[in-house]
């Protein structure tokens, strides 16, 4: 862990000889840095160590975004890459977060320009899926790769960077691990919605931005959504024995640029959600109806950054049948 913006800090890297693969010593390094996927050279200190090890100081610039990316290269020199954090850890779906990453050429060793990039990703151990972010070439051999709210749905995530021609590059990290919401009535209606929501590849690839369940930062991709639950919209029932009926007021809202973009997302929503199934994690839950309240799209009450945004809002009734708790 980096402190953000702030000098004294430093990180180490080993260069190899491009051509035998035994340690290079005496390079004149230069750095390249990735700052939240903004490129510019590195402004700290290259030390030489001895044996191909070196260290580079770095300055408070360095370390002045959440995600940073180092590039390290020499004539000769198999070019070197180190993501880290500062401060900002990595968090729990969330979008609006990077990693860098180094294409080589297995056969001379040298950096791998203009790659298309696979890329891929195992979500605490599970299955294989494609990465849904966005991957952006920073120049001489450096990537950055945008991740989408999806590839960091888990405690411990691997990525997987395949290019032809290239070395394929794995990286794992590790984010705040802390759920968005506590468990609950809300909660686990809210959980419900937004599995079915990420289980939905045409929802995942309309709104760039994702689906939010707590208090919302306005992520840099558009559009986005946030859902809500609270209850109602009518009084719980009794059911049979010790059981009853729950209703939850969902709201989904998307925000987007014009009627029209935003507009038309509201379809598939309806077609998702509108008297689907939904799965809880809670055994004990018994899903009932998921009843559709309508849909509306409105202009914002201001013009934002002098963008005409709008807001599409669709709402549900979730019927569930659960235990009485036990006082």
């Amino acid at each position: 862990m980096y402190l953000k913006n702030a000098g004294g800090q430093g990180v180490g890297f080993g260069l190899v000889n491009a051509s035998n693969g035994s340690a290079l010593a005496g390079a004149t390094v230069s750095v390249q840095r990735v700052r939240d996927g903004a490129t510019s050279a590195g402004t700290g200190t290259v030390i030489d160590r001895g044996n191909g090890q070196y260290w580079y100081e770095m300055s408070a610039l360095d370390t002045d975004a959440k995600n940073v990316s180092l590039l390290f290269t020499a004539t000769g020199a198999v070019p070197t890459e180190k993501t880290f954090v500062t401060t900002t850890v990595y968090q729990i779906d969330t979008a609006d977060q990077g990693i860098g990453f180094c294409l080589v050429n297995p056969s001379t060793g040298e950096a791998v320009i203009g790659a298309t990039v696979t890329k891929r990703r195992v979500i605490d151990g599970g299955v294989q899926a494609a990465g849904t972010g966005v991957v952006s070439e920073a120049g001489l051999g450096q990537y950055w790769y945008a991740m989408s709210r999806t590839d960091t749905g888990g405690i411990t995530v691997s990525l997987l960077f395949t290019a032809s021609g290239a070395v394929p590059v794995e990286k794992t990290f590790v984010t705040s691990g802390v759920a968005t919401l506590a468990l609950g009535p809300d909660q686990e209606t809210a959980e419900a919605m937004v599995s079915l929501w990420l289980a939905t590849p045409a929802l995942v690839g309309l709104v760039h931005g994702g689906i939010h369940k707590d208090r919302l930062v306005i992520p840099s991709a558009r559009p986005y959504a946030r859902i809500q639950v609270k209850q109602g919209p009518k009084p719980n029932g009794f059911s049979t024995g010790l059981r009853y009926l729950d209703y939850r007021e969902a709201t989904i809202t998307v925000w987007g640029i014009g009627d029209v973009a935003v507009g038309s997302i509201v379809p598939t929503i309806i077609q998702t959600f509108d008297n689907k199934v939904l799965t809880f994690t809670n055994a004990a839950i018994g899903f009932v109806r998921c009843e559709p309240l309508g849909a509306t799209v409105a202009q914002e009450k201001e013009v934002r950054s002098g963008q005409d945004y709008r807001a599409a809002t669709c709402r549900w009734c979730v019927w569930t049948d659960r235990l009485i708790p036990s006082v």
